[in-house]
């Protein structure tokens, strides 16, 4: 772990939604939080509309909104070491063409093609145009899983194998209740580490959730 990370400050945050899975590709919008912290996008949204690189260096639409290009970041890997390459990229698209019921599968079904004509570039053509492509890759559909966990979504539902600052403690989890992240060793961005352990707690009810912030129980909370 980075020495820049503070690792006796740990934030606590209460979300009002459940958890749902810890599967990209089934997961559904509401409970995004559960997975930001395991998983980077390929693109990050800052405000209301400005996009920008997240896995990324760069991305661009052609003229007809139909090919997106992306360049990847250089020295990124995954939480169990593998790296992250077009052939990654690729895999997950693939991977999410094939998943039924999945909550994104407008999204997948409008990829025509998936093409990597570098290690660092993807290129996807579209059937259609699509200007809300960028919306949803800084959502589920950009978080990417590497290859070797995508051959196993059982296992996957439960334990998260992205790229992100932080990794799943399974040891301090109970899923659907508390679920622990600690600091993601070698990092691609320490410098959004800014605090050791992150905990991300389920309390539906918004008086309880009041309570607990104002008793010092909580850090963050939606209310």
């Amino acid at each position: 772990v980075s020495e820049a990370v503070p690792q006796e400050r740990t934030v606590t945050v209460a979300s009002p939604v459940g958890f749902s899975t810890f599967d990209p590709f089934l997961a559904p919008a509401p409970s995004i939080d559960y997975l930001r912290p395991v998983y980077d996008s390929l693109v990050i949204k800052r405000g209301l509309d400005r996009y920008e690189p997240g896995l990324t260096q760069s991305f661009s639409f052609d003229e007809s909104m139909k090919i997106f290009r992306l360049k990847l970041r250089d020295g990124v890997y995954f939480s169990d070491g593998v790296p992250l390459n077009a052939q990654a990229v690729k895999a997950n698209f693939e991977h999410g063409r094939g998943v039924k019921r999945s909550s994104w599968a407008s999204v997948y079904a409008n990829i025509e093609t998936i093409e990597t004509p570098a290690a660092d570039e993807v290129i996807l053509r579209l059937k259609s145009p699509d200007p809300t492509l960028l919306e949803s890759l800084q959502a589920m559909p950009g978080m990417m899983v590497s290859p070797a966990a995508l051959v196993n979504p059982a296992s996957l539902a439960v334990y998260p194998v992205g790229v992100g600052p932080w990794k799943l403690d399974p040891d301090h989890t109970i899923i659907g209740e508390r679920h622990t992240y600690i600091p993601a060793q070698n990092y691609w961005d320490s410098s959004v580490q800014q605090f050791g352990n992150y905990v991300l707690l389920h309390i539906s009810d918004a008086a309880a959730r009041v309570n607990a912030l104002r008793n010092g129980q909580l850090d963050i909370t939606p209310i």
